[in-house]
């Protein structure tokens, strides 16, 4: 048993990559925040529609971020089955 001494790290760099470049992508947010406002608004008059403001935004800030790396994935023709199979071989390398 040889120990070359690399670690894996359960993220590989190409994931990463694909989080940041979907992170600076990622556009979008401002329908959901504006449906959470008046949806808020409607519900439980001013208070709520900033507290459905910003729970809107929230969830259109992770749509447009999921939606932004697919787009990258796809830019790149990697998919999901990929990268999970390059975390599992590197797992087991690192076993």
């Amino acid at each position: 048993n040889i120990d070359v001494g690399v670690k894996m790290s359960p993220r590989s760099n190409l994931e990463e990559d694909i989080d940041d470049a979907a992170r600076r992508n990622a556009r979008g947010g401002a329908a959901e925040t504006a449906a959470g406002a008046i949806l808020g608004g409607l519900v439980l008059g001013p208070f709520g529609a900033l507290f459905g403001a910003n729970i809107g935004a929230n969830m259109g800030a992770n749509n447009a971020v999921t939606r932004a790396r697919e787009e990258e994935m796809a830019r790149l023709g990697v998919t999901k089955d990929m990268l999970e199979t390059a975390q599992e071989c590197g797992l087991a390398l690192e076993r």
